[in-house]
């Protein structure tokens, strides 16, 4: 515990460095929360930069998200999803 009475403990994410976050309406009215983590002993920005430069890299991301995001939509399928033009 800090001499703030803030509790920091390591989270499903790791431990967070810093974050910043704001909430959002939608036109219906309802809130939604966008927000980036950053975690300890993550590259730097400059680093990030660079690493998004080199293929290898870029693979190991899109294999990370293709793994671990995933949707659901009571409407659409797989099928229909893949019908779904990429902009």
């Amino acid at each position: 515990m800090t001499a703030m009475g803030i509790h920091r403990e390591v989270g499903i994410f790791g431990k967070v460095e810093g974050y910043i976050g704001t909430v959002e309406a939608q036109g219906c009215g309802t809130l939604h929360l966008h927000i980036i983590l950053w975690l300890c002993g993550s590259p730097t920005s400059k680093e990030m930069k660079d690493l998004l430069a080199t293929e290898s890299f870029r693979h190991r991301v899109a294999t990370f998200i293709s793994s671990n995001i995933r949707t659901y939509h009571h409407e659409l399928t797989s099928d229909t999803m893949h019908d779904i033009p990429r902009e």
